[in-house]
């Protein structure tokens, strides 16, 4: 059992009358927001730990909570290497480490933040990838131990790991530009997750840098939710193409093994019409025909660092966040064709 130094929810008010703060000032002040002076942070923390606002409470397990909005990264293959390797670790620490989600779909939504909010013995690793800014409630419901995965808000300070997204779709730009093309598409994802947003920023970065541009009718967006009609959708745009781009960089594999399908069902050749790069790198990436070149994420590392990064907070606290990159590579197969 480990022991970590918590705010606990009383007295915040009595606080406010003997410091002359406002509560709003305390709270962020007790959460280590930005904006709050650091004299008043001093004051207000000096005047908690006198009324016994902060006292110890002992965290008992781990909490690997994924956060759920469109549902589809429920049964993804990119995540259970992840979920394993910080499970792994867990147990290296003497700590179990169980399993809950939060969908933001369900009707008791409020009430399993509620729970969040008031489960003090559970520290707590977030799986953020579905997140955008109007769901900051979850984070600011946990109030102990906390290391977020896969996303990444610029105005709030929380201990993160993530995956190096612009960077790495940069150098996988690049090396298309390297194997001659000029004419790249998009294969992109119709829910604008955050790390998809940076991939993009990452492919036009590339383009912009060579000169190039991404037109409006060289984007797909891929929506595979179940409901989706995806393989038409997606045919209908390839015939639709009057100039086709020779090469598509497509936001994860799981969206480039299915758009695989249909374009060699369209009778266009992988990679003698269009070449793909894909990005994670799942197992099935490789045994395709053919075998995709993509971005190859080290999954199981982003699962032990989030993890040795919690630990590191249960024991030490978080007086100052770390947001932490994941690097990635390359890995060329036989989806793209170097043109002369």
């Amino acid at each position: 059992m480990y022991r970590w130094r918590a705010a606990m929810k009383v007295n915040m008010k009595q606080i406010s009358e003997i410091t002359g703060f406002s509560q709003a000032t305390i709270s962020n002040a007790l959460n280590k927001k930005r904006g709050v002076n650091a004299d008043t942070a001093a004051r207000i923390l000096s005047v908690a730990r006198e009324l016994g606002y902060l006292e110890e409470e002992s965290v008992q397990r781990v909490k690997f909570v994924t956060f759920l909005k469109e549902g589809l990264i429920a049964d993804a293959p990119y995540f259970p290497p992840i979920i394993a390797a910080a499970e792994k670790e867990c147990r290296s620490q003497g700590m179990e480490m169980v399993l809950h989600n939060i969908d933001k779909r369900s009707a008791v939504y409020e009430e399993e933040i509620e729970q969040l909010r008031e489960d003090k013995s559970s520290a707590v690793i977030l799986l953020g990838t579905e997140m955008t800014a109007e769901d900051m409630d979850v984070i600011r419901a946990i109030t102990t131990p906390l290391v977020v995965i896969d996303y990444w808000n610029k105005d709030e300070d929380f201990d993160a790991v993530l995956i190096n997204n612009t960077d790495s779709v940069q150098r996988a730009t690049e090396y298309l530009l390297k194997m001659g093309h000029r004419k790249i598409g998009y294969v992109r994802g119709k829910f604008r997750y955050v790390p998809f947003q940076e991939r993009e920023l990452g492919l036009r970065r590339a383009l912009a840098e060579a000169g190039l541009t991404l037109p409006d009718e060289m984007i797909f967006d891929a929506d595979l939710s179940l409901d989706s009609h995806f393989e038409d959708e997606l045919a209908e745009y390839i015939h639709s193409l009057h100039e086709f781009p020779t090469a598509f960089f497509v936001d994860d594999d799981t969206i480039a093994l299915a758009a695989m399908k249909v374009i060699l069902a369209c009778g266009l050749r992988i990679p003698e019409d269009i070449s793909l790069v894909g990005f994670d790198d799942i197992l099935t990436a490789a045994y395709m025909n053919p075998a995709l070149t993509t971005v190859s994420v080290p999954k199981q590392e982003i699962g032990r660092a989030a993890a040795q990064r919690l630990f590191d907070i249960i024991r030490n606290g978080s007086d100052v966040k770390y947001k932490i990159h994941i690097c990635t590579s390359l890995v060329e197969r036989e989806s793209v064709l170097k043109l002369n």
